[in-house]
């Protein structure tokens, strides 16, 4: 047994499913992640263990080592930028993170100072999902990406691959839906295409409006 089985015992990393450490999950923030983890019983982040709630790749990494990445299943979902990004705004709205519309916080000046900020820490949770994804050697390689556009399908194609019925609840919702293309003017349309552009070549993802 190594020692890395020993230690995380101890720790109860949240990328794991309980009692199970063939299985890495790399969540994404806004991307149904919170809802898969309640599902799957995931370990739950713990302040008294020092352990948060997403990691990137690199982190997961040089936590469990790379053979023990190298050896383990990992998937993850991902989600249109344009619609991640209004409704990671709308959900620190309803947390109560940040000034609300009425305030005048509006959510072109919301995006402008965000990404900006993003620069400055290279484990924002803002970032690309491709930065979320990229190992040390800058490729993506974990085995299943699934898409928030088709949650039940992949969800259900996630199970048969992990062999395990994942009935999926609805955690963390935002505000009540609006979609995404309401928010967005040419410009912040644009900002995001420029700023997200890895994920818009890697997912296929284009904006489209209603």
């Amino acid at each position: 047994m190594s020692f890395f089985h020993l230690f995380n015992r101890k720790i109860p990393y949240p990328f794991y499913i309980k009692k199970r450490e063939d299985v890495i999950f790399i969540h994404i923030m806004k991307t149904a992640g919170t809802s898969l983890r309640h599902s799957m019983q995931f370990n739950r982040s713990a302040q008294s263990s020092k352990t948060k709630k997403h990691y990137f790749s690199k982190e997961v990494i040089e936590i469990v080592g790379q053979e023990h990445w190298d050896a383990a299943f990992k998937f993850t979902f991902v989600r249109n930028p344009w619609d991640r990004l209004y409704s990671y705004y709308r959900f620190q709205q309803r947390k109560h993170k940040i000034a609300s519309e009425e305030q005048g916080n509006t959510f072109e000046l919301w995006l402008k100072s965000t990404l900006k900020k993003e620069y400055e820490n290279p484990y924002d949770k803002i970032r690309s999902q491709v930065a979320w994804l990229k190992n040390f050697d800058d490729t993506v390689d974990v085995d299943f990406i699934g898409r928030f556009e088709n949650l039940e399908t992949d969800v259900t194609k996630l199970g048969q691959l992990l062999n395990m019925k994942i009935d999926l609840p609805h955690v963390n919702q935002s505000l009540p839906i609006v979609h995404y293309s309401k928010a967005y003017t040419d410009e912040l349309e644009e900002l995001v295409r420029i700023h997200y552009k890895e994920d818009i070549e890697m997912f296929d993802y284009s904006f489209s409006r209603k």
